[in-house]
C-alpha cells in the first residue's frame, strides 16, 4: 500500500505545480521590489514614493474632513476608479466600486447604495454617498491620527 501511496502523492504534487498550458507567466516586475534591488539612488526613489503616498493620504483626509467632494473626486483614479470597503478586509466581489464618472454622477444625488453588512448583525448598511462618507468613512477626525504605510495599527478580530 505504501509503495502505491508515495507515487500518487508525488504525482499529485507534480500535477498541482505544473504550469497551466496556454497561460503566459507575467513578465511584469513589481516596481517597488525592483527599486529595492537597483542602484544606491533607489533608496531616494522609494522615499519619494512614500512621500507622495503620504501627501495623497493627507489630501484625501483633508477633502473628507471638509466635505470637499470635488477635491476628493479629483483624487479618484481615472481608469481604476475607487473601491469602498466597510472594514479592513477588501472583498472585490462584494465591496462598492465606482468609476470616477459614476462617482461624479451619483455623489450629489440622494441615491441609496448598499455598502456592505454591519459586523455582528449582518444587517445591510444603506446610505447615500455623502452620508456614507461623512458617517462611516470619516466618522471622526482622522487628520490627527497616526499615519502608517503597509503596517496595520489597531486591533480587533476582523480579517485584514
Amino acid at each position: 500500500m505504501r509503495k502505491l501511496l508515495i507515487p500518487l502523492v508525488v504525482l499529485g504534487l507534480v500535477v498541482a505545480c505544473k504550469k497551466e498550458a496556454g497561460k503566459p507567466v507575467p513578465s511584469v516586475i513589481d516596481s517597488i521590489a525592483q527599486n529595492k534591488t537597483d542602484s544606491a539612488g533607489t533608496v531616494q526613489n522609494i522615499a519619494n514614493k512614500e512621500s507622495v503616498l503620504k501627501q495623497t493620504n493627507d489630501e484625501v483626509l483633508k477633502a473628507l474632513k471638509n466635505k470637499d467632494y470635488a477635491s476628493f473626486t479629483a483624487l479618484i483614479h481615472p481608469e481604476k476608479g475607487i473601491r469602498f470597503s466597510m472594514y479592513a478586509f477588501v472583498d472585490i466581489k462584494g465591496d462598492k466600486h465606482f468609476s470616477k464618472a459614476d462617482f461624479e454622477k451619483y455623489q450629489p444625488t440622494k441615491t441609496l447604495f448598499t455598502w456592505g453588512a454591519h459586523d455582528g448583525s449582518g444587517d445591510p448598511y444603506k446610505a447615500t454617498i455623502n452620508d456614507y462618507l461623512s458617517k462611516w468613512v470619516f466618522s471622526k477626525d482622522f487628520t490627527a491620527s497616526q499615519y502608517s504605510l503597509n503596517k496595520f495599527i489597531g486591533g480587533g478580530n476582523s480579517p485584514e
